[in-house]
Order: C-alpha cells, then structure tokens, then sequence
C-alpha cells in the first residue's frame, strides 16, 4: 500500500512531524481518498468550498504544463481531464506551502521554492512513469514534499 493511498498513514506521518495544521479542504480530500468509489464530484465538492484553493487547482490545470487547447473553467472537469490523484497531490503541495511561513532572510524567495518542488515533482512523476513504476503519482507527491521533511526533521 502507498503512502498517498493510506490517507491516515500520511496524516498521522504529517501530524508527528511537527508541521503546522493543514486546512480542512485539504483533509477533506484525504478522507475521500479512502473510498475508491469516490470520483471527480466528491473531490470537487471542498475544493470548490475553498475560492482560493479552486482557483489555486484552475490556474495549475490551466498551465501551459498541461497544455489544453481551452480554457478549464471548472473544477470538476479539471479533476476529470487530469485525475484525481493529480489534483489531490496538487491540493497537498499547496496546502503544506500555504502553512510555512515567508521568511524574511537573505536571497531566500519562497515562490522559488514552490517552483522548485513542483520541477522537482514533476520530474519525479515522469521518471517513475518511464521506468513504469504502477506508484509515479506517489513520487510527485513525495518529492514535493521534500522541502517540508528536511525543514521539519
């Protein structure tokens, strides 16, 4: 079992590690990961709950990443075109980045480290998917949340 797929194996992981509280959409998505039968509609429900968080989730499907030909105005049919998965690591990614605070040190940027680990997840994913890994979603995941283990540990 993967550890993205064992949502309460993740928050219990997240919960030791010290990291300030996620928000409840982002939870909420974790929990509906536990049921398989869950699909787009379900995912779509707390995401749309959070203006921020669905244009947050628009603007990343709406990326040139993706590469649709037109504009996806709505959440579902984002969830639908690029999997749940997809979105669901997204909505972890951000909601960790939204809990750390900007520090106000040096040259440090945290938008450069958002881009970062979101290179270094995509990277991750397409290198699992060519060596035909059956967890590559995984590897996006943990490999976004790399900054987050080395910062908390």
């Amino acid at each position: 079992m993967s550890l993205v797929n064992d949502p309460g194996n993740l928050t219990g992981i997240l919960m030791g590690a010290g990291l300030p509280a996620l928000p409840q959409s982002a939870i909420r998505l974790l929990e509906l990961a536990q049921n398989p039968d869950n699909g787009p509609a379900q995912f779509a429900i707390p995401i749309e709950s959070d203006p921020g968080l669905a244009s947050q989730v628009l603007r990343f499907v709406n990326s040139s990443y993706f590469g649709f030909r037109r504009e996806i105005s709505s959440v579902k049919l984002a969830i639908t075109l690029v999997g749940i998965r997809t979105v669901q690591n997204f909505v972890l990614w951000s909601a960790v980045f939204t809990t750390v605070p900007n520090p106000k040190c040096g040259s440090f940027v945290l938008k450069r480290l958002w881009q970062d680990s979101l290179r270094r997840g995509i990277f991750a994913r397409a290198l699992g998917k060519r060596l035909r890994l059956a967890d590559a979603e995984d590897l996006f995941a943990f490999a976004l949340l790399q900054d987050m283990a080395v910062r908390y540990s």
